[in-house]
């Protein structure tokens, strides 16, 4: 790569490019000047990153973008009528349209980054090019871009767009700590993957009320009332005062890690590969089964009839190098289910290969080990079983 001139040297000489002519035209008519909206988004950050230093906040992250929650825009970013807003490398991108995992918008620079932006990396291209001539050009502080998201990345921008979503007045009253989850994330149509390990505390009521709250919060309120869980969007984790999240499947994930081992839960196994084509969920899910049992116990002969309704999804995977619970996360974010539940026995029983054993929702019986692991995929607002969860 040649070596490159650059025009600007720090945060003193960068201000120059604060207060260029350049303009940009707002949806409503009016005319936005690149010095206003560099002003706008400098403010934007420092308001988010002040209540983040203080505990007040706490970081949602994607790789190393931090998103900033819409009530910490300055007025002139608002104006633009963001989908989102995040920091890239401390400059503020704000995203205005989002279509066929193209995501489209501003890009423009703080007077505090050390970052200057090149075509090419992390999917961003940029209009002008901030670098023509193997020169940066400092007068261009606001930037249209275009950046690609694959088609995952694009899952994970939905869900952490509602999750970030304020709500100003919410009361839950749930019968137990499955039924506070399922409620909330029916609500709002959240993805979510559930594990449980089967307790009586986790089967006393909940019922509380928020004002102007984001759903996340809602979420995490209701997590800190059973010790021992925690919540998960991919491999970030959701702790106080401060925690990132990061996506993977668009799915939220209710994880009991305090509680139950890796090496005894069986939806950390890894699959080298797992292919189905044109098939609907209760095949996918069939076969899953199958796989994981044969895994467990050792290969065995399977049989069984499927009922499928007609106009229900067909799924097409082909997973590599991948595990159980992922390939649940695919289920449910491509079918009519939309959360996955697995219930791990409370008393530390294992079945082959020291994994935990599993229940049915339906009831407090042992599972035979040929139905070993068991999970329910159902949908939001779908009343399911609740045997196991009514006895203590």
């Amino acid at each position: 790569m040649p070596r490159q001139s650059i025009f600007i040297f720090g945060a003193v000489l960068l201000f120059p490019m604060l207060v260029s002519g350049q303009t940009d035209k707002m949806p409503n008519g009016g005319m936005q000047s690149s010095r206003e909206l560099a002003g706008a988004a400098f403010e934007t950050y420092n308001n988010f990153n002040r209540a983040f230093l203080a505990g007040e906040e706490i970081g949602k992250r994607e790789g190393d973008d931090l998103y900033t929650p819409s009530k910490y825009w300055a007025e002139p970013i608002r104006a633009l009528n963001p989908i989102k807003v995040y920091s890239h490398r401390v400059n503020v991108v704000v995203v205005l349209r989002f279509q066929n995992d193209i995501e489209e918008g501003k890009y423009i620079l703080s007077v505090i980054s050390s970052y200057l932006p090149m075509n090419g990396v992390d999917r961003f291209e940029y209009t002008p090019n901030p670098q023509r001539d193997n020169k940066f050009y400092a007068g261009d502080a606001v930037l249209d871009y275009k950046r690609i998201r694959d088609r995952s990345i694009s899952a994970n921008d939905d869900l952490l767009s509602r999750l970030t979503m304020q709500v100003q007045n919410y009361s839950l009253s749930a019968n137990n700590f499955l039924d506070a989850l399922t409620k909330v994330a029916a609500d709002f149509q959240i993805p979510m993957g559930v594990e449980w390990v089967d307790s009586s505390e986790a089967k006393v009521p909940f019922t509380h009320s928020w004002n102007n709250v984001m759903i996340e919060d809602i979420f995490a309120q209701i997590i800190a009332k059973w010790p021992g869980y925690e919540i998960q969007v991919g491999k970030g984790v959701w702790k106080q005062p401060v925690y990132q999240v990061q996506m993977r499947n668009g799915v939220l994930h209710v994880v009991p890690t305090e509680l139950i081992p890796d090496r005894q839960n069986f939806l950390k196994l890894g699959l080298s590969r797992f292919q189905v084509h044109q098939q609907p969920f209760e095949m996918v899910s069939a076969q899953l089964h199958d796989f994981v049992n044969d895994i467990i116990f050792g290969p065995q002969g399977h049989a069984g009839s499927i009922a499928s309704m007609p106009d229900e999804p067909k799924l097409d995977l082909d997973l590599r190098d991948t595990k159980v619970e992922e390939v649940l996360d695919k289920i449910i974010v491509g079918s009519s289910r939309n959360i996955w539940i697995v219930v791990f026995s409370g008393n530390s029983e294992t079945m082959g290969a020291g994994f935990r054993r599993t229940l049915s929702l339906m009831g407090n019986s042992p599972i035979a080990d040929a139905q070993q692991p068991v999970w329910d995929l159902v949908r939001w607002r779908e009343a399911f079983p609740t045997v196991l969860l009514e006895s203590k």
